[in-house]
């Protein structure tokens, strides 16, 4: 017997406090049958708080809350041990900006508590992009010149997974098992 093809139209950011930051430890918000379509939105890596090209991280209190997670979505056929397959038909940024930064002690460029170093963390800073759906775009504006760059948009799916075994709860900041 097959199970119906059924779209899920999901959409949790009116409310961002339903928004998860872990994988695990949280009661399903949907059960999405397999095989089917979920249709849903999430916020970027700092759950939009960087939202001004003058922020520095530490503006905005993110207390190591990175990552949201949108969800979890129960799925009654899988099992321990199962494979899932997510194909993204479409990713469209939520909003018109986007940004990166370096934060103090955390990230591949500066020392951590996992990979300390001899010199000082680098500047804390904050690149802020503009993005033109329309045309497909990312542009950044350099921060200490005139220079201005556009880039082709290719947004990605940001993290995904699933709740580890036994119960257990993992953060979403890193990946895992």
């Amino acid at each position: 017997m097959s199970v119906p093809h059924i779209d899920y139209p999901v959409d949790f950011d009116q409310d961002p406090g339903l928004l998860t930051f872990t994988f695990g430890g949280k009661d399903a918000v949907a059960e999405v049958p397999a095989p089917g379509t979920l249709s849903t939105s999430t916020l970027d890596a700092f759950a939009g708080r960087l939202n001004r090209p003058d922020m520095l991280p530490s503006d905005a209190d993110l207390q190591g809350y990175l990552n949201p997670q949108t969800g979890p979505f129960f799925i009654p056929q899988a099992h321990p041990g199962d494979t899932l397959a997510v194909h993204f038909k479409s990713i469209v940024p939520h909003f018109d900006f986007g940004v990166s930064t370096l934060i103090h002690f955390f990230g591949a460029l500066t020392s951590t508590p996992q990979t300390p170093t001899l010199q000082d963390p680098l500047p804390e800073r904050l690149w802020y992009y503009g993005i033109d759906t329309a045309k497909g775009t990312v542009t950044l504006n350099a921060k200490e010149s005139a220079h201005s760059f556009d880039f082709a948009l290719d947004p990605m799916h940001g993290t995904v997974g699933v709740a580890p075994a036994k119960n257990e709860v993992h953060s979403s900041l890193t990946p895992g098992a």
